[in-house]
């Protein structure tokens, strides 16, 4: 799966992903270990800023308006 989506996203020229997520233990371990594992298998760099949760809706409105698209651990969007 994660392999059919690295291929998708290549293919259309994305060449790293960013994400946003609070600072919790699960997107701690996400951050750390699974986008390492993605970038491994897809060859795409995963961005992941951890941060508090109200900066992290902060962040999300602020990308929204400018265009520049974040996601939250476990949707990530490409950029």
């Amino acid at each position: 799966m994660v392999h059919r989506c690295g291929a998708k996203l290549k293919t259309k020229g994305v060449k790293e992903i960013s994400v946003v997520s609070e600072t919790i233990t699960t997107h701690e371990y996400e951050s750390k270990t699974l986008a390492k594992a993605f970038e491994e298998i897809t060859g795409i760099k995963v961005k992941h800023d951890l941060i508090g949760e109200g900066d992290v809706v902060e962040k999300l409105q602020t990308s929204m308006q400018s265009g520049n698209p974040f996601m939250t651990a476990g949707s990530p969007t490409p950029t």
